[in-house]
């Protein structure tokens, strides 16, 4: 009799098997099915983005490269990619009338790797592709392995809506490497339910003693399940972000944490069951990105009224998520006012400096170039006195006419000084590649330095690219500044360069009066000279020049010195040619 009834229950766990089994696939094949109509919904919502009028003006060349409508495409496909963790790759495909498919545009940027530029032919193209240029339906296809790895992916076609005909594809790949082996993690549940039920019965017709100690069992788990949702319910109590809870079908509010119930305004009888665009964005009623649109909500710019109905700016997220086959929304949100008004005060801020900056450009120009007329005037009455009546003034009388007419000329050096400063940035010539070597060697020409100073090139000196006009500002301030205060009978300067990391660093060393290092900033403030005018004729501008120069273009430059044996001037600039220029002797 005992042997019957065993006999009989293993039929019963052969046909619980069996129905796992069946079970578990038709639950693998329906993951699948929705794995796939998930990617197409993903690709379709993707693809409502691009319209045939933006196609238009897209060629599916290089060309496109500049074109605000591939631009535009560019960064929608990237922000598809941004906002859809598991897509891999998105990219719209155009065909060719001999069939040839071509990528217009992709979501890589273009120093990946994987980058596809417009008009690339995509000589993997699946029949799956094809198909749908051929027939304009939407289809989903693999895994499939190409070039890129191995995928699943969705394609919706891009129809004219006046010719009803394809004009371009849309696809989305997932990684499909492990599509199979998730398909089957993801069905492993209904495996488990199947044995579960199984050692249950068996659990039931052997151990049916056992009753009491499974029902303290089920007890303890309730127990634990309370002690759970009880921790749940004070932690989303004392969160600092605001949480509601909504019912998906109604909209209604079924849980609204202290810090919501604060930023609303309201106790929680005012608010729990109310519509939730009662408070939480109001315009859209009727029109839930969740529900009614199918749209995600993560981290987006919302407006909260609250029962004051003041309008308060918030960042919210929304998760779908199902309890007891009940549809729930979590949103969580948080009030961004004082961020708003800080991003509208550092906007203010920031166009009063622009401003500012502006008039304070002109206002040099302006100046020195309104001041040219009467020193010009000034300069040709003193020129035209010291012609004319030198011989008739006494010594003292000569010394002052000099004074007066040197004057002159260092106001007028002064204000060539302000107005270079002043184009410094505001004017600008083409960036090309300049030769170094050639570059010193006409700063030289210019300067012509007197016989008693040499000027040695070190190394061979690299390719840059920069403004010629730059350049030669820089090498003819610091070589000059050398010159002029050279002190020894017998002057050296050297130039040199080496490569410092993405830079290039170039010296300017000479052997002359050296500089105190309490001064190393003040040499390269506006008209600070250390010596006298009277001793040394300058404006005390060259130096602001050249750091101004220097720092627009991402370099720098500072000072190393010793009193009584010399200055080194370093400065570098930003890397652009890779291999320097072979050395020329100067």
């Amino acid at each position: 009799m005992i042997t019957k009834k065993i006999r009989g229950w293993q039929i019963i766990a052969l046909l619980i098997i069996i129905g796992g089994v069946l079970l578990s696939g038709w639950a693998a094949h329906q993951q699948d099915t929705s794995k796939r109509s998930e990617l197409l919904l993903n690709t379709r919502l993707a693809q409502t983005g691009i319209t045939s009028a933006n196609m238009g003006a897209l060629t599916g060349s290089a060309a496109d490269l500049t074109s605000p409508e591939y631009i535009a495409l560019k960064m929608h496909l990237e922000q598809i990619r941004a906002n859809v963790p598991a897509v891999r790759f998105a990219y719209l495909m155009g065909q060719r009338q001999d069939g040839t498919i071509f990528f217009y545009a992709d979501s890589e940027p273009s120093t990946s790797k994987d980058y596809s530029p417009p008009g690339q032919v995509y000589t993997e193209a699946s029949d799956g592709a094809r198909s749908v240029f051929l027939t304009g339906s939407m289809v989903s296809e693999g895994p499939v392995s190409d070039r890129w790895g191995t995928w699943v992916t969705g394609f919706t076609p891009v129809m004219d809506p006046g010719t009803g005909k394809v004009i371009a594809v849309m696809g989305m790949d997932v990684d499909a490497k492990d599509w199979n082996l998730e398909i089957l993690r993801q069905s492993l549940p209904t495996l488990i339910v199947t044995f579960l039920i199984l050692l249950m019965v068996l659990a039931f017709t052997l151990f049916q003693q056992r009753a009491q100690e499974d029902e303290r069992r089920i007890a303890a788990a309730q127990e634990i399940v309370q002690e759970k949702e009880a921790f749940q319910r004070v932690l989303l109590d004392n969160l600092t972000a605001s949480v509601v809870i909504v019912d998906a079908e109604t909209h209604v509010i079924t849980y609204a944490n202290p810090m919501a119930l604060s930023l609303i305004g309201a106790a929680g009888d005012e608010v729990l069951g109310k519509i939730c665009h009662t408070f939480i964005c109001p315009a859209e009623k009727g029109k839930c990105p969740i529900t009614d649109l199918n749209v995600a909500v993560e981290n987006s710019e919302r407006i909260l009224l609250n029962v004051r109905g003041k309008r308060i700016p918030i960042i919210k997220s929304v998760k779908s998520i199902t309890i007891g086959g009940k549809k729930l929304l979590i949103e969580t949100f948080v009030d961004i006012s004082e961020l708003k008004e800080m991003e509208e005060h550092n906007a203010q801020l920031i166009r009063e400096l622009e401003a500012a900056n502006n008039e304070l450009k002109d206002f040099a120009y302006i100046v020195s170039h309104d001041l040219k007329a009467p020193l010009r005037a000034i300069g040709s009455l003193s020129n035209w006195i010291y012609a004319d009546y030198k011989d008739k003034f006494d010594k003292e009388g000569k010394v002052q006419l000099d004074l007066l007419v040197n004057r002159v000329n260092r106001m007028q050096s002064l204000i060539e000084g302000i107005l270079e400063y002043s184009r410094v940035g505001r004017i600008s010539e083409k960036k090309e590649t300049l030769d170094s070597n050639m570059i010193l060697r006409e700063v030289i020409d210019n300067l012509s330095p007197p016989s008693n100073i040499s000027i040695i090139i070190d190394t061979s000196l690299p390719a840059v690219q920069y403004e010629k006009t730059r350049i030669r500002q820089v090498f003819a301030n610091l070589i000059g500044n050398a010159i002029k205060y050279m002190d020894k009978p017998v002057g050296e300067i050297h130039v040199g360069c080496t490569q410092d990391g993405n830079y290039w660093k170039f010296s300017v060393k000479d052997n002359g009066p050296g500089i105190d290092e309490k001064y190393y900033d003040r040499v390269f403030q506006i008209f600070q000279t250390l010596h006298a005018r009277d001793e040394i004729e300058s404006t005390g501008i060259g130096l602001t020049i050249v750091k101004k120069i220097i720092e627009m273009y991402g370099g720098s430059i500072w000072i190393e010195s010793e009193l009584g044996r010399g200055s080194i001037f370093y400065f570098t600039i930003p890397i652009q040619v890779t291999e320097p220029v072979g050395g020329v002797k100067l």
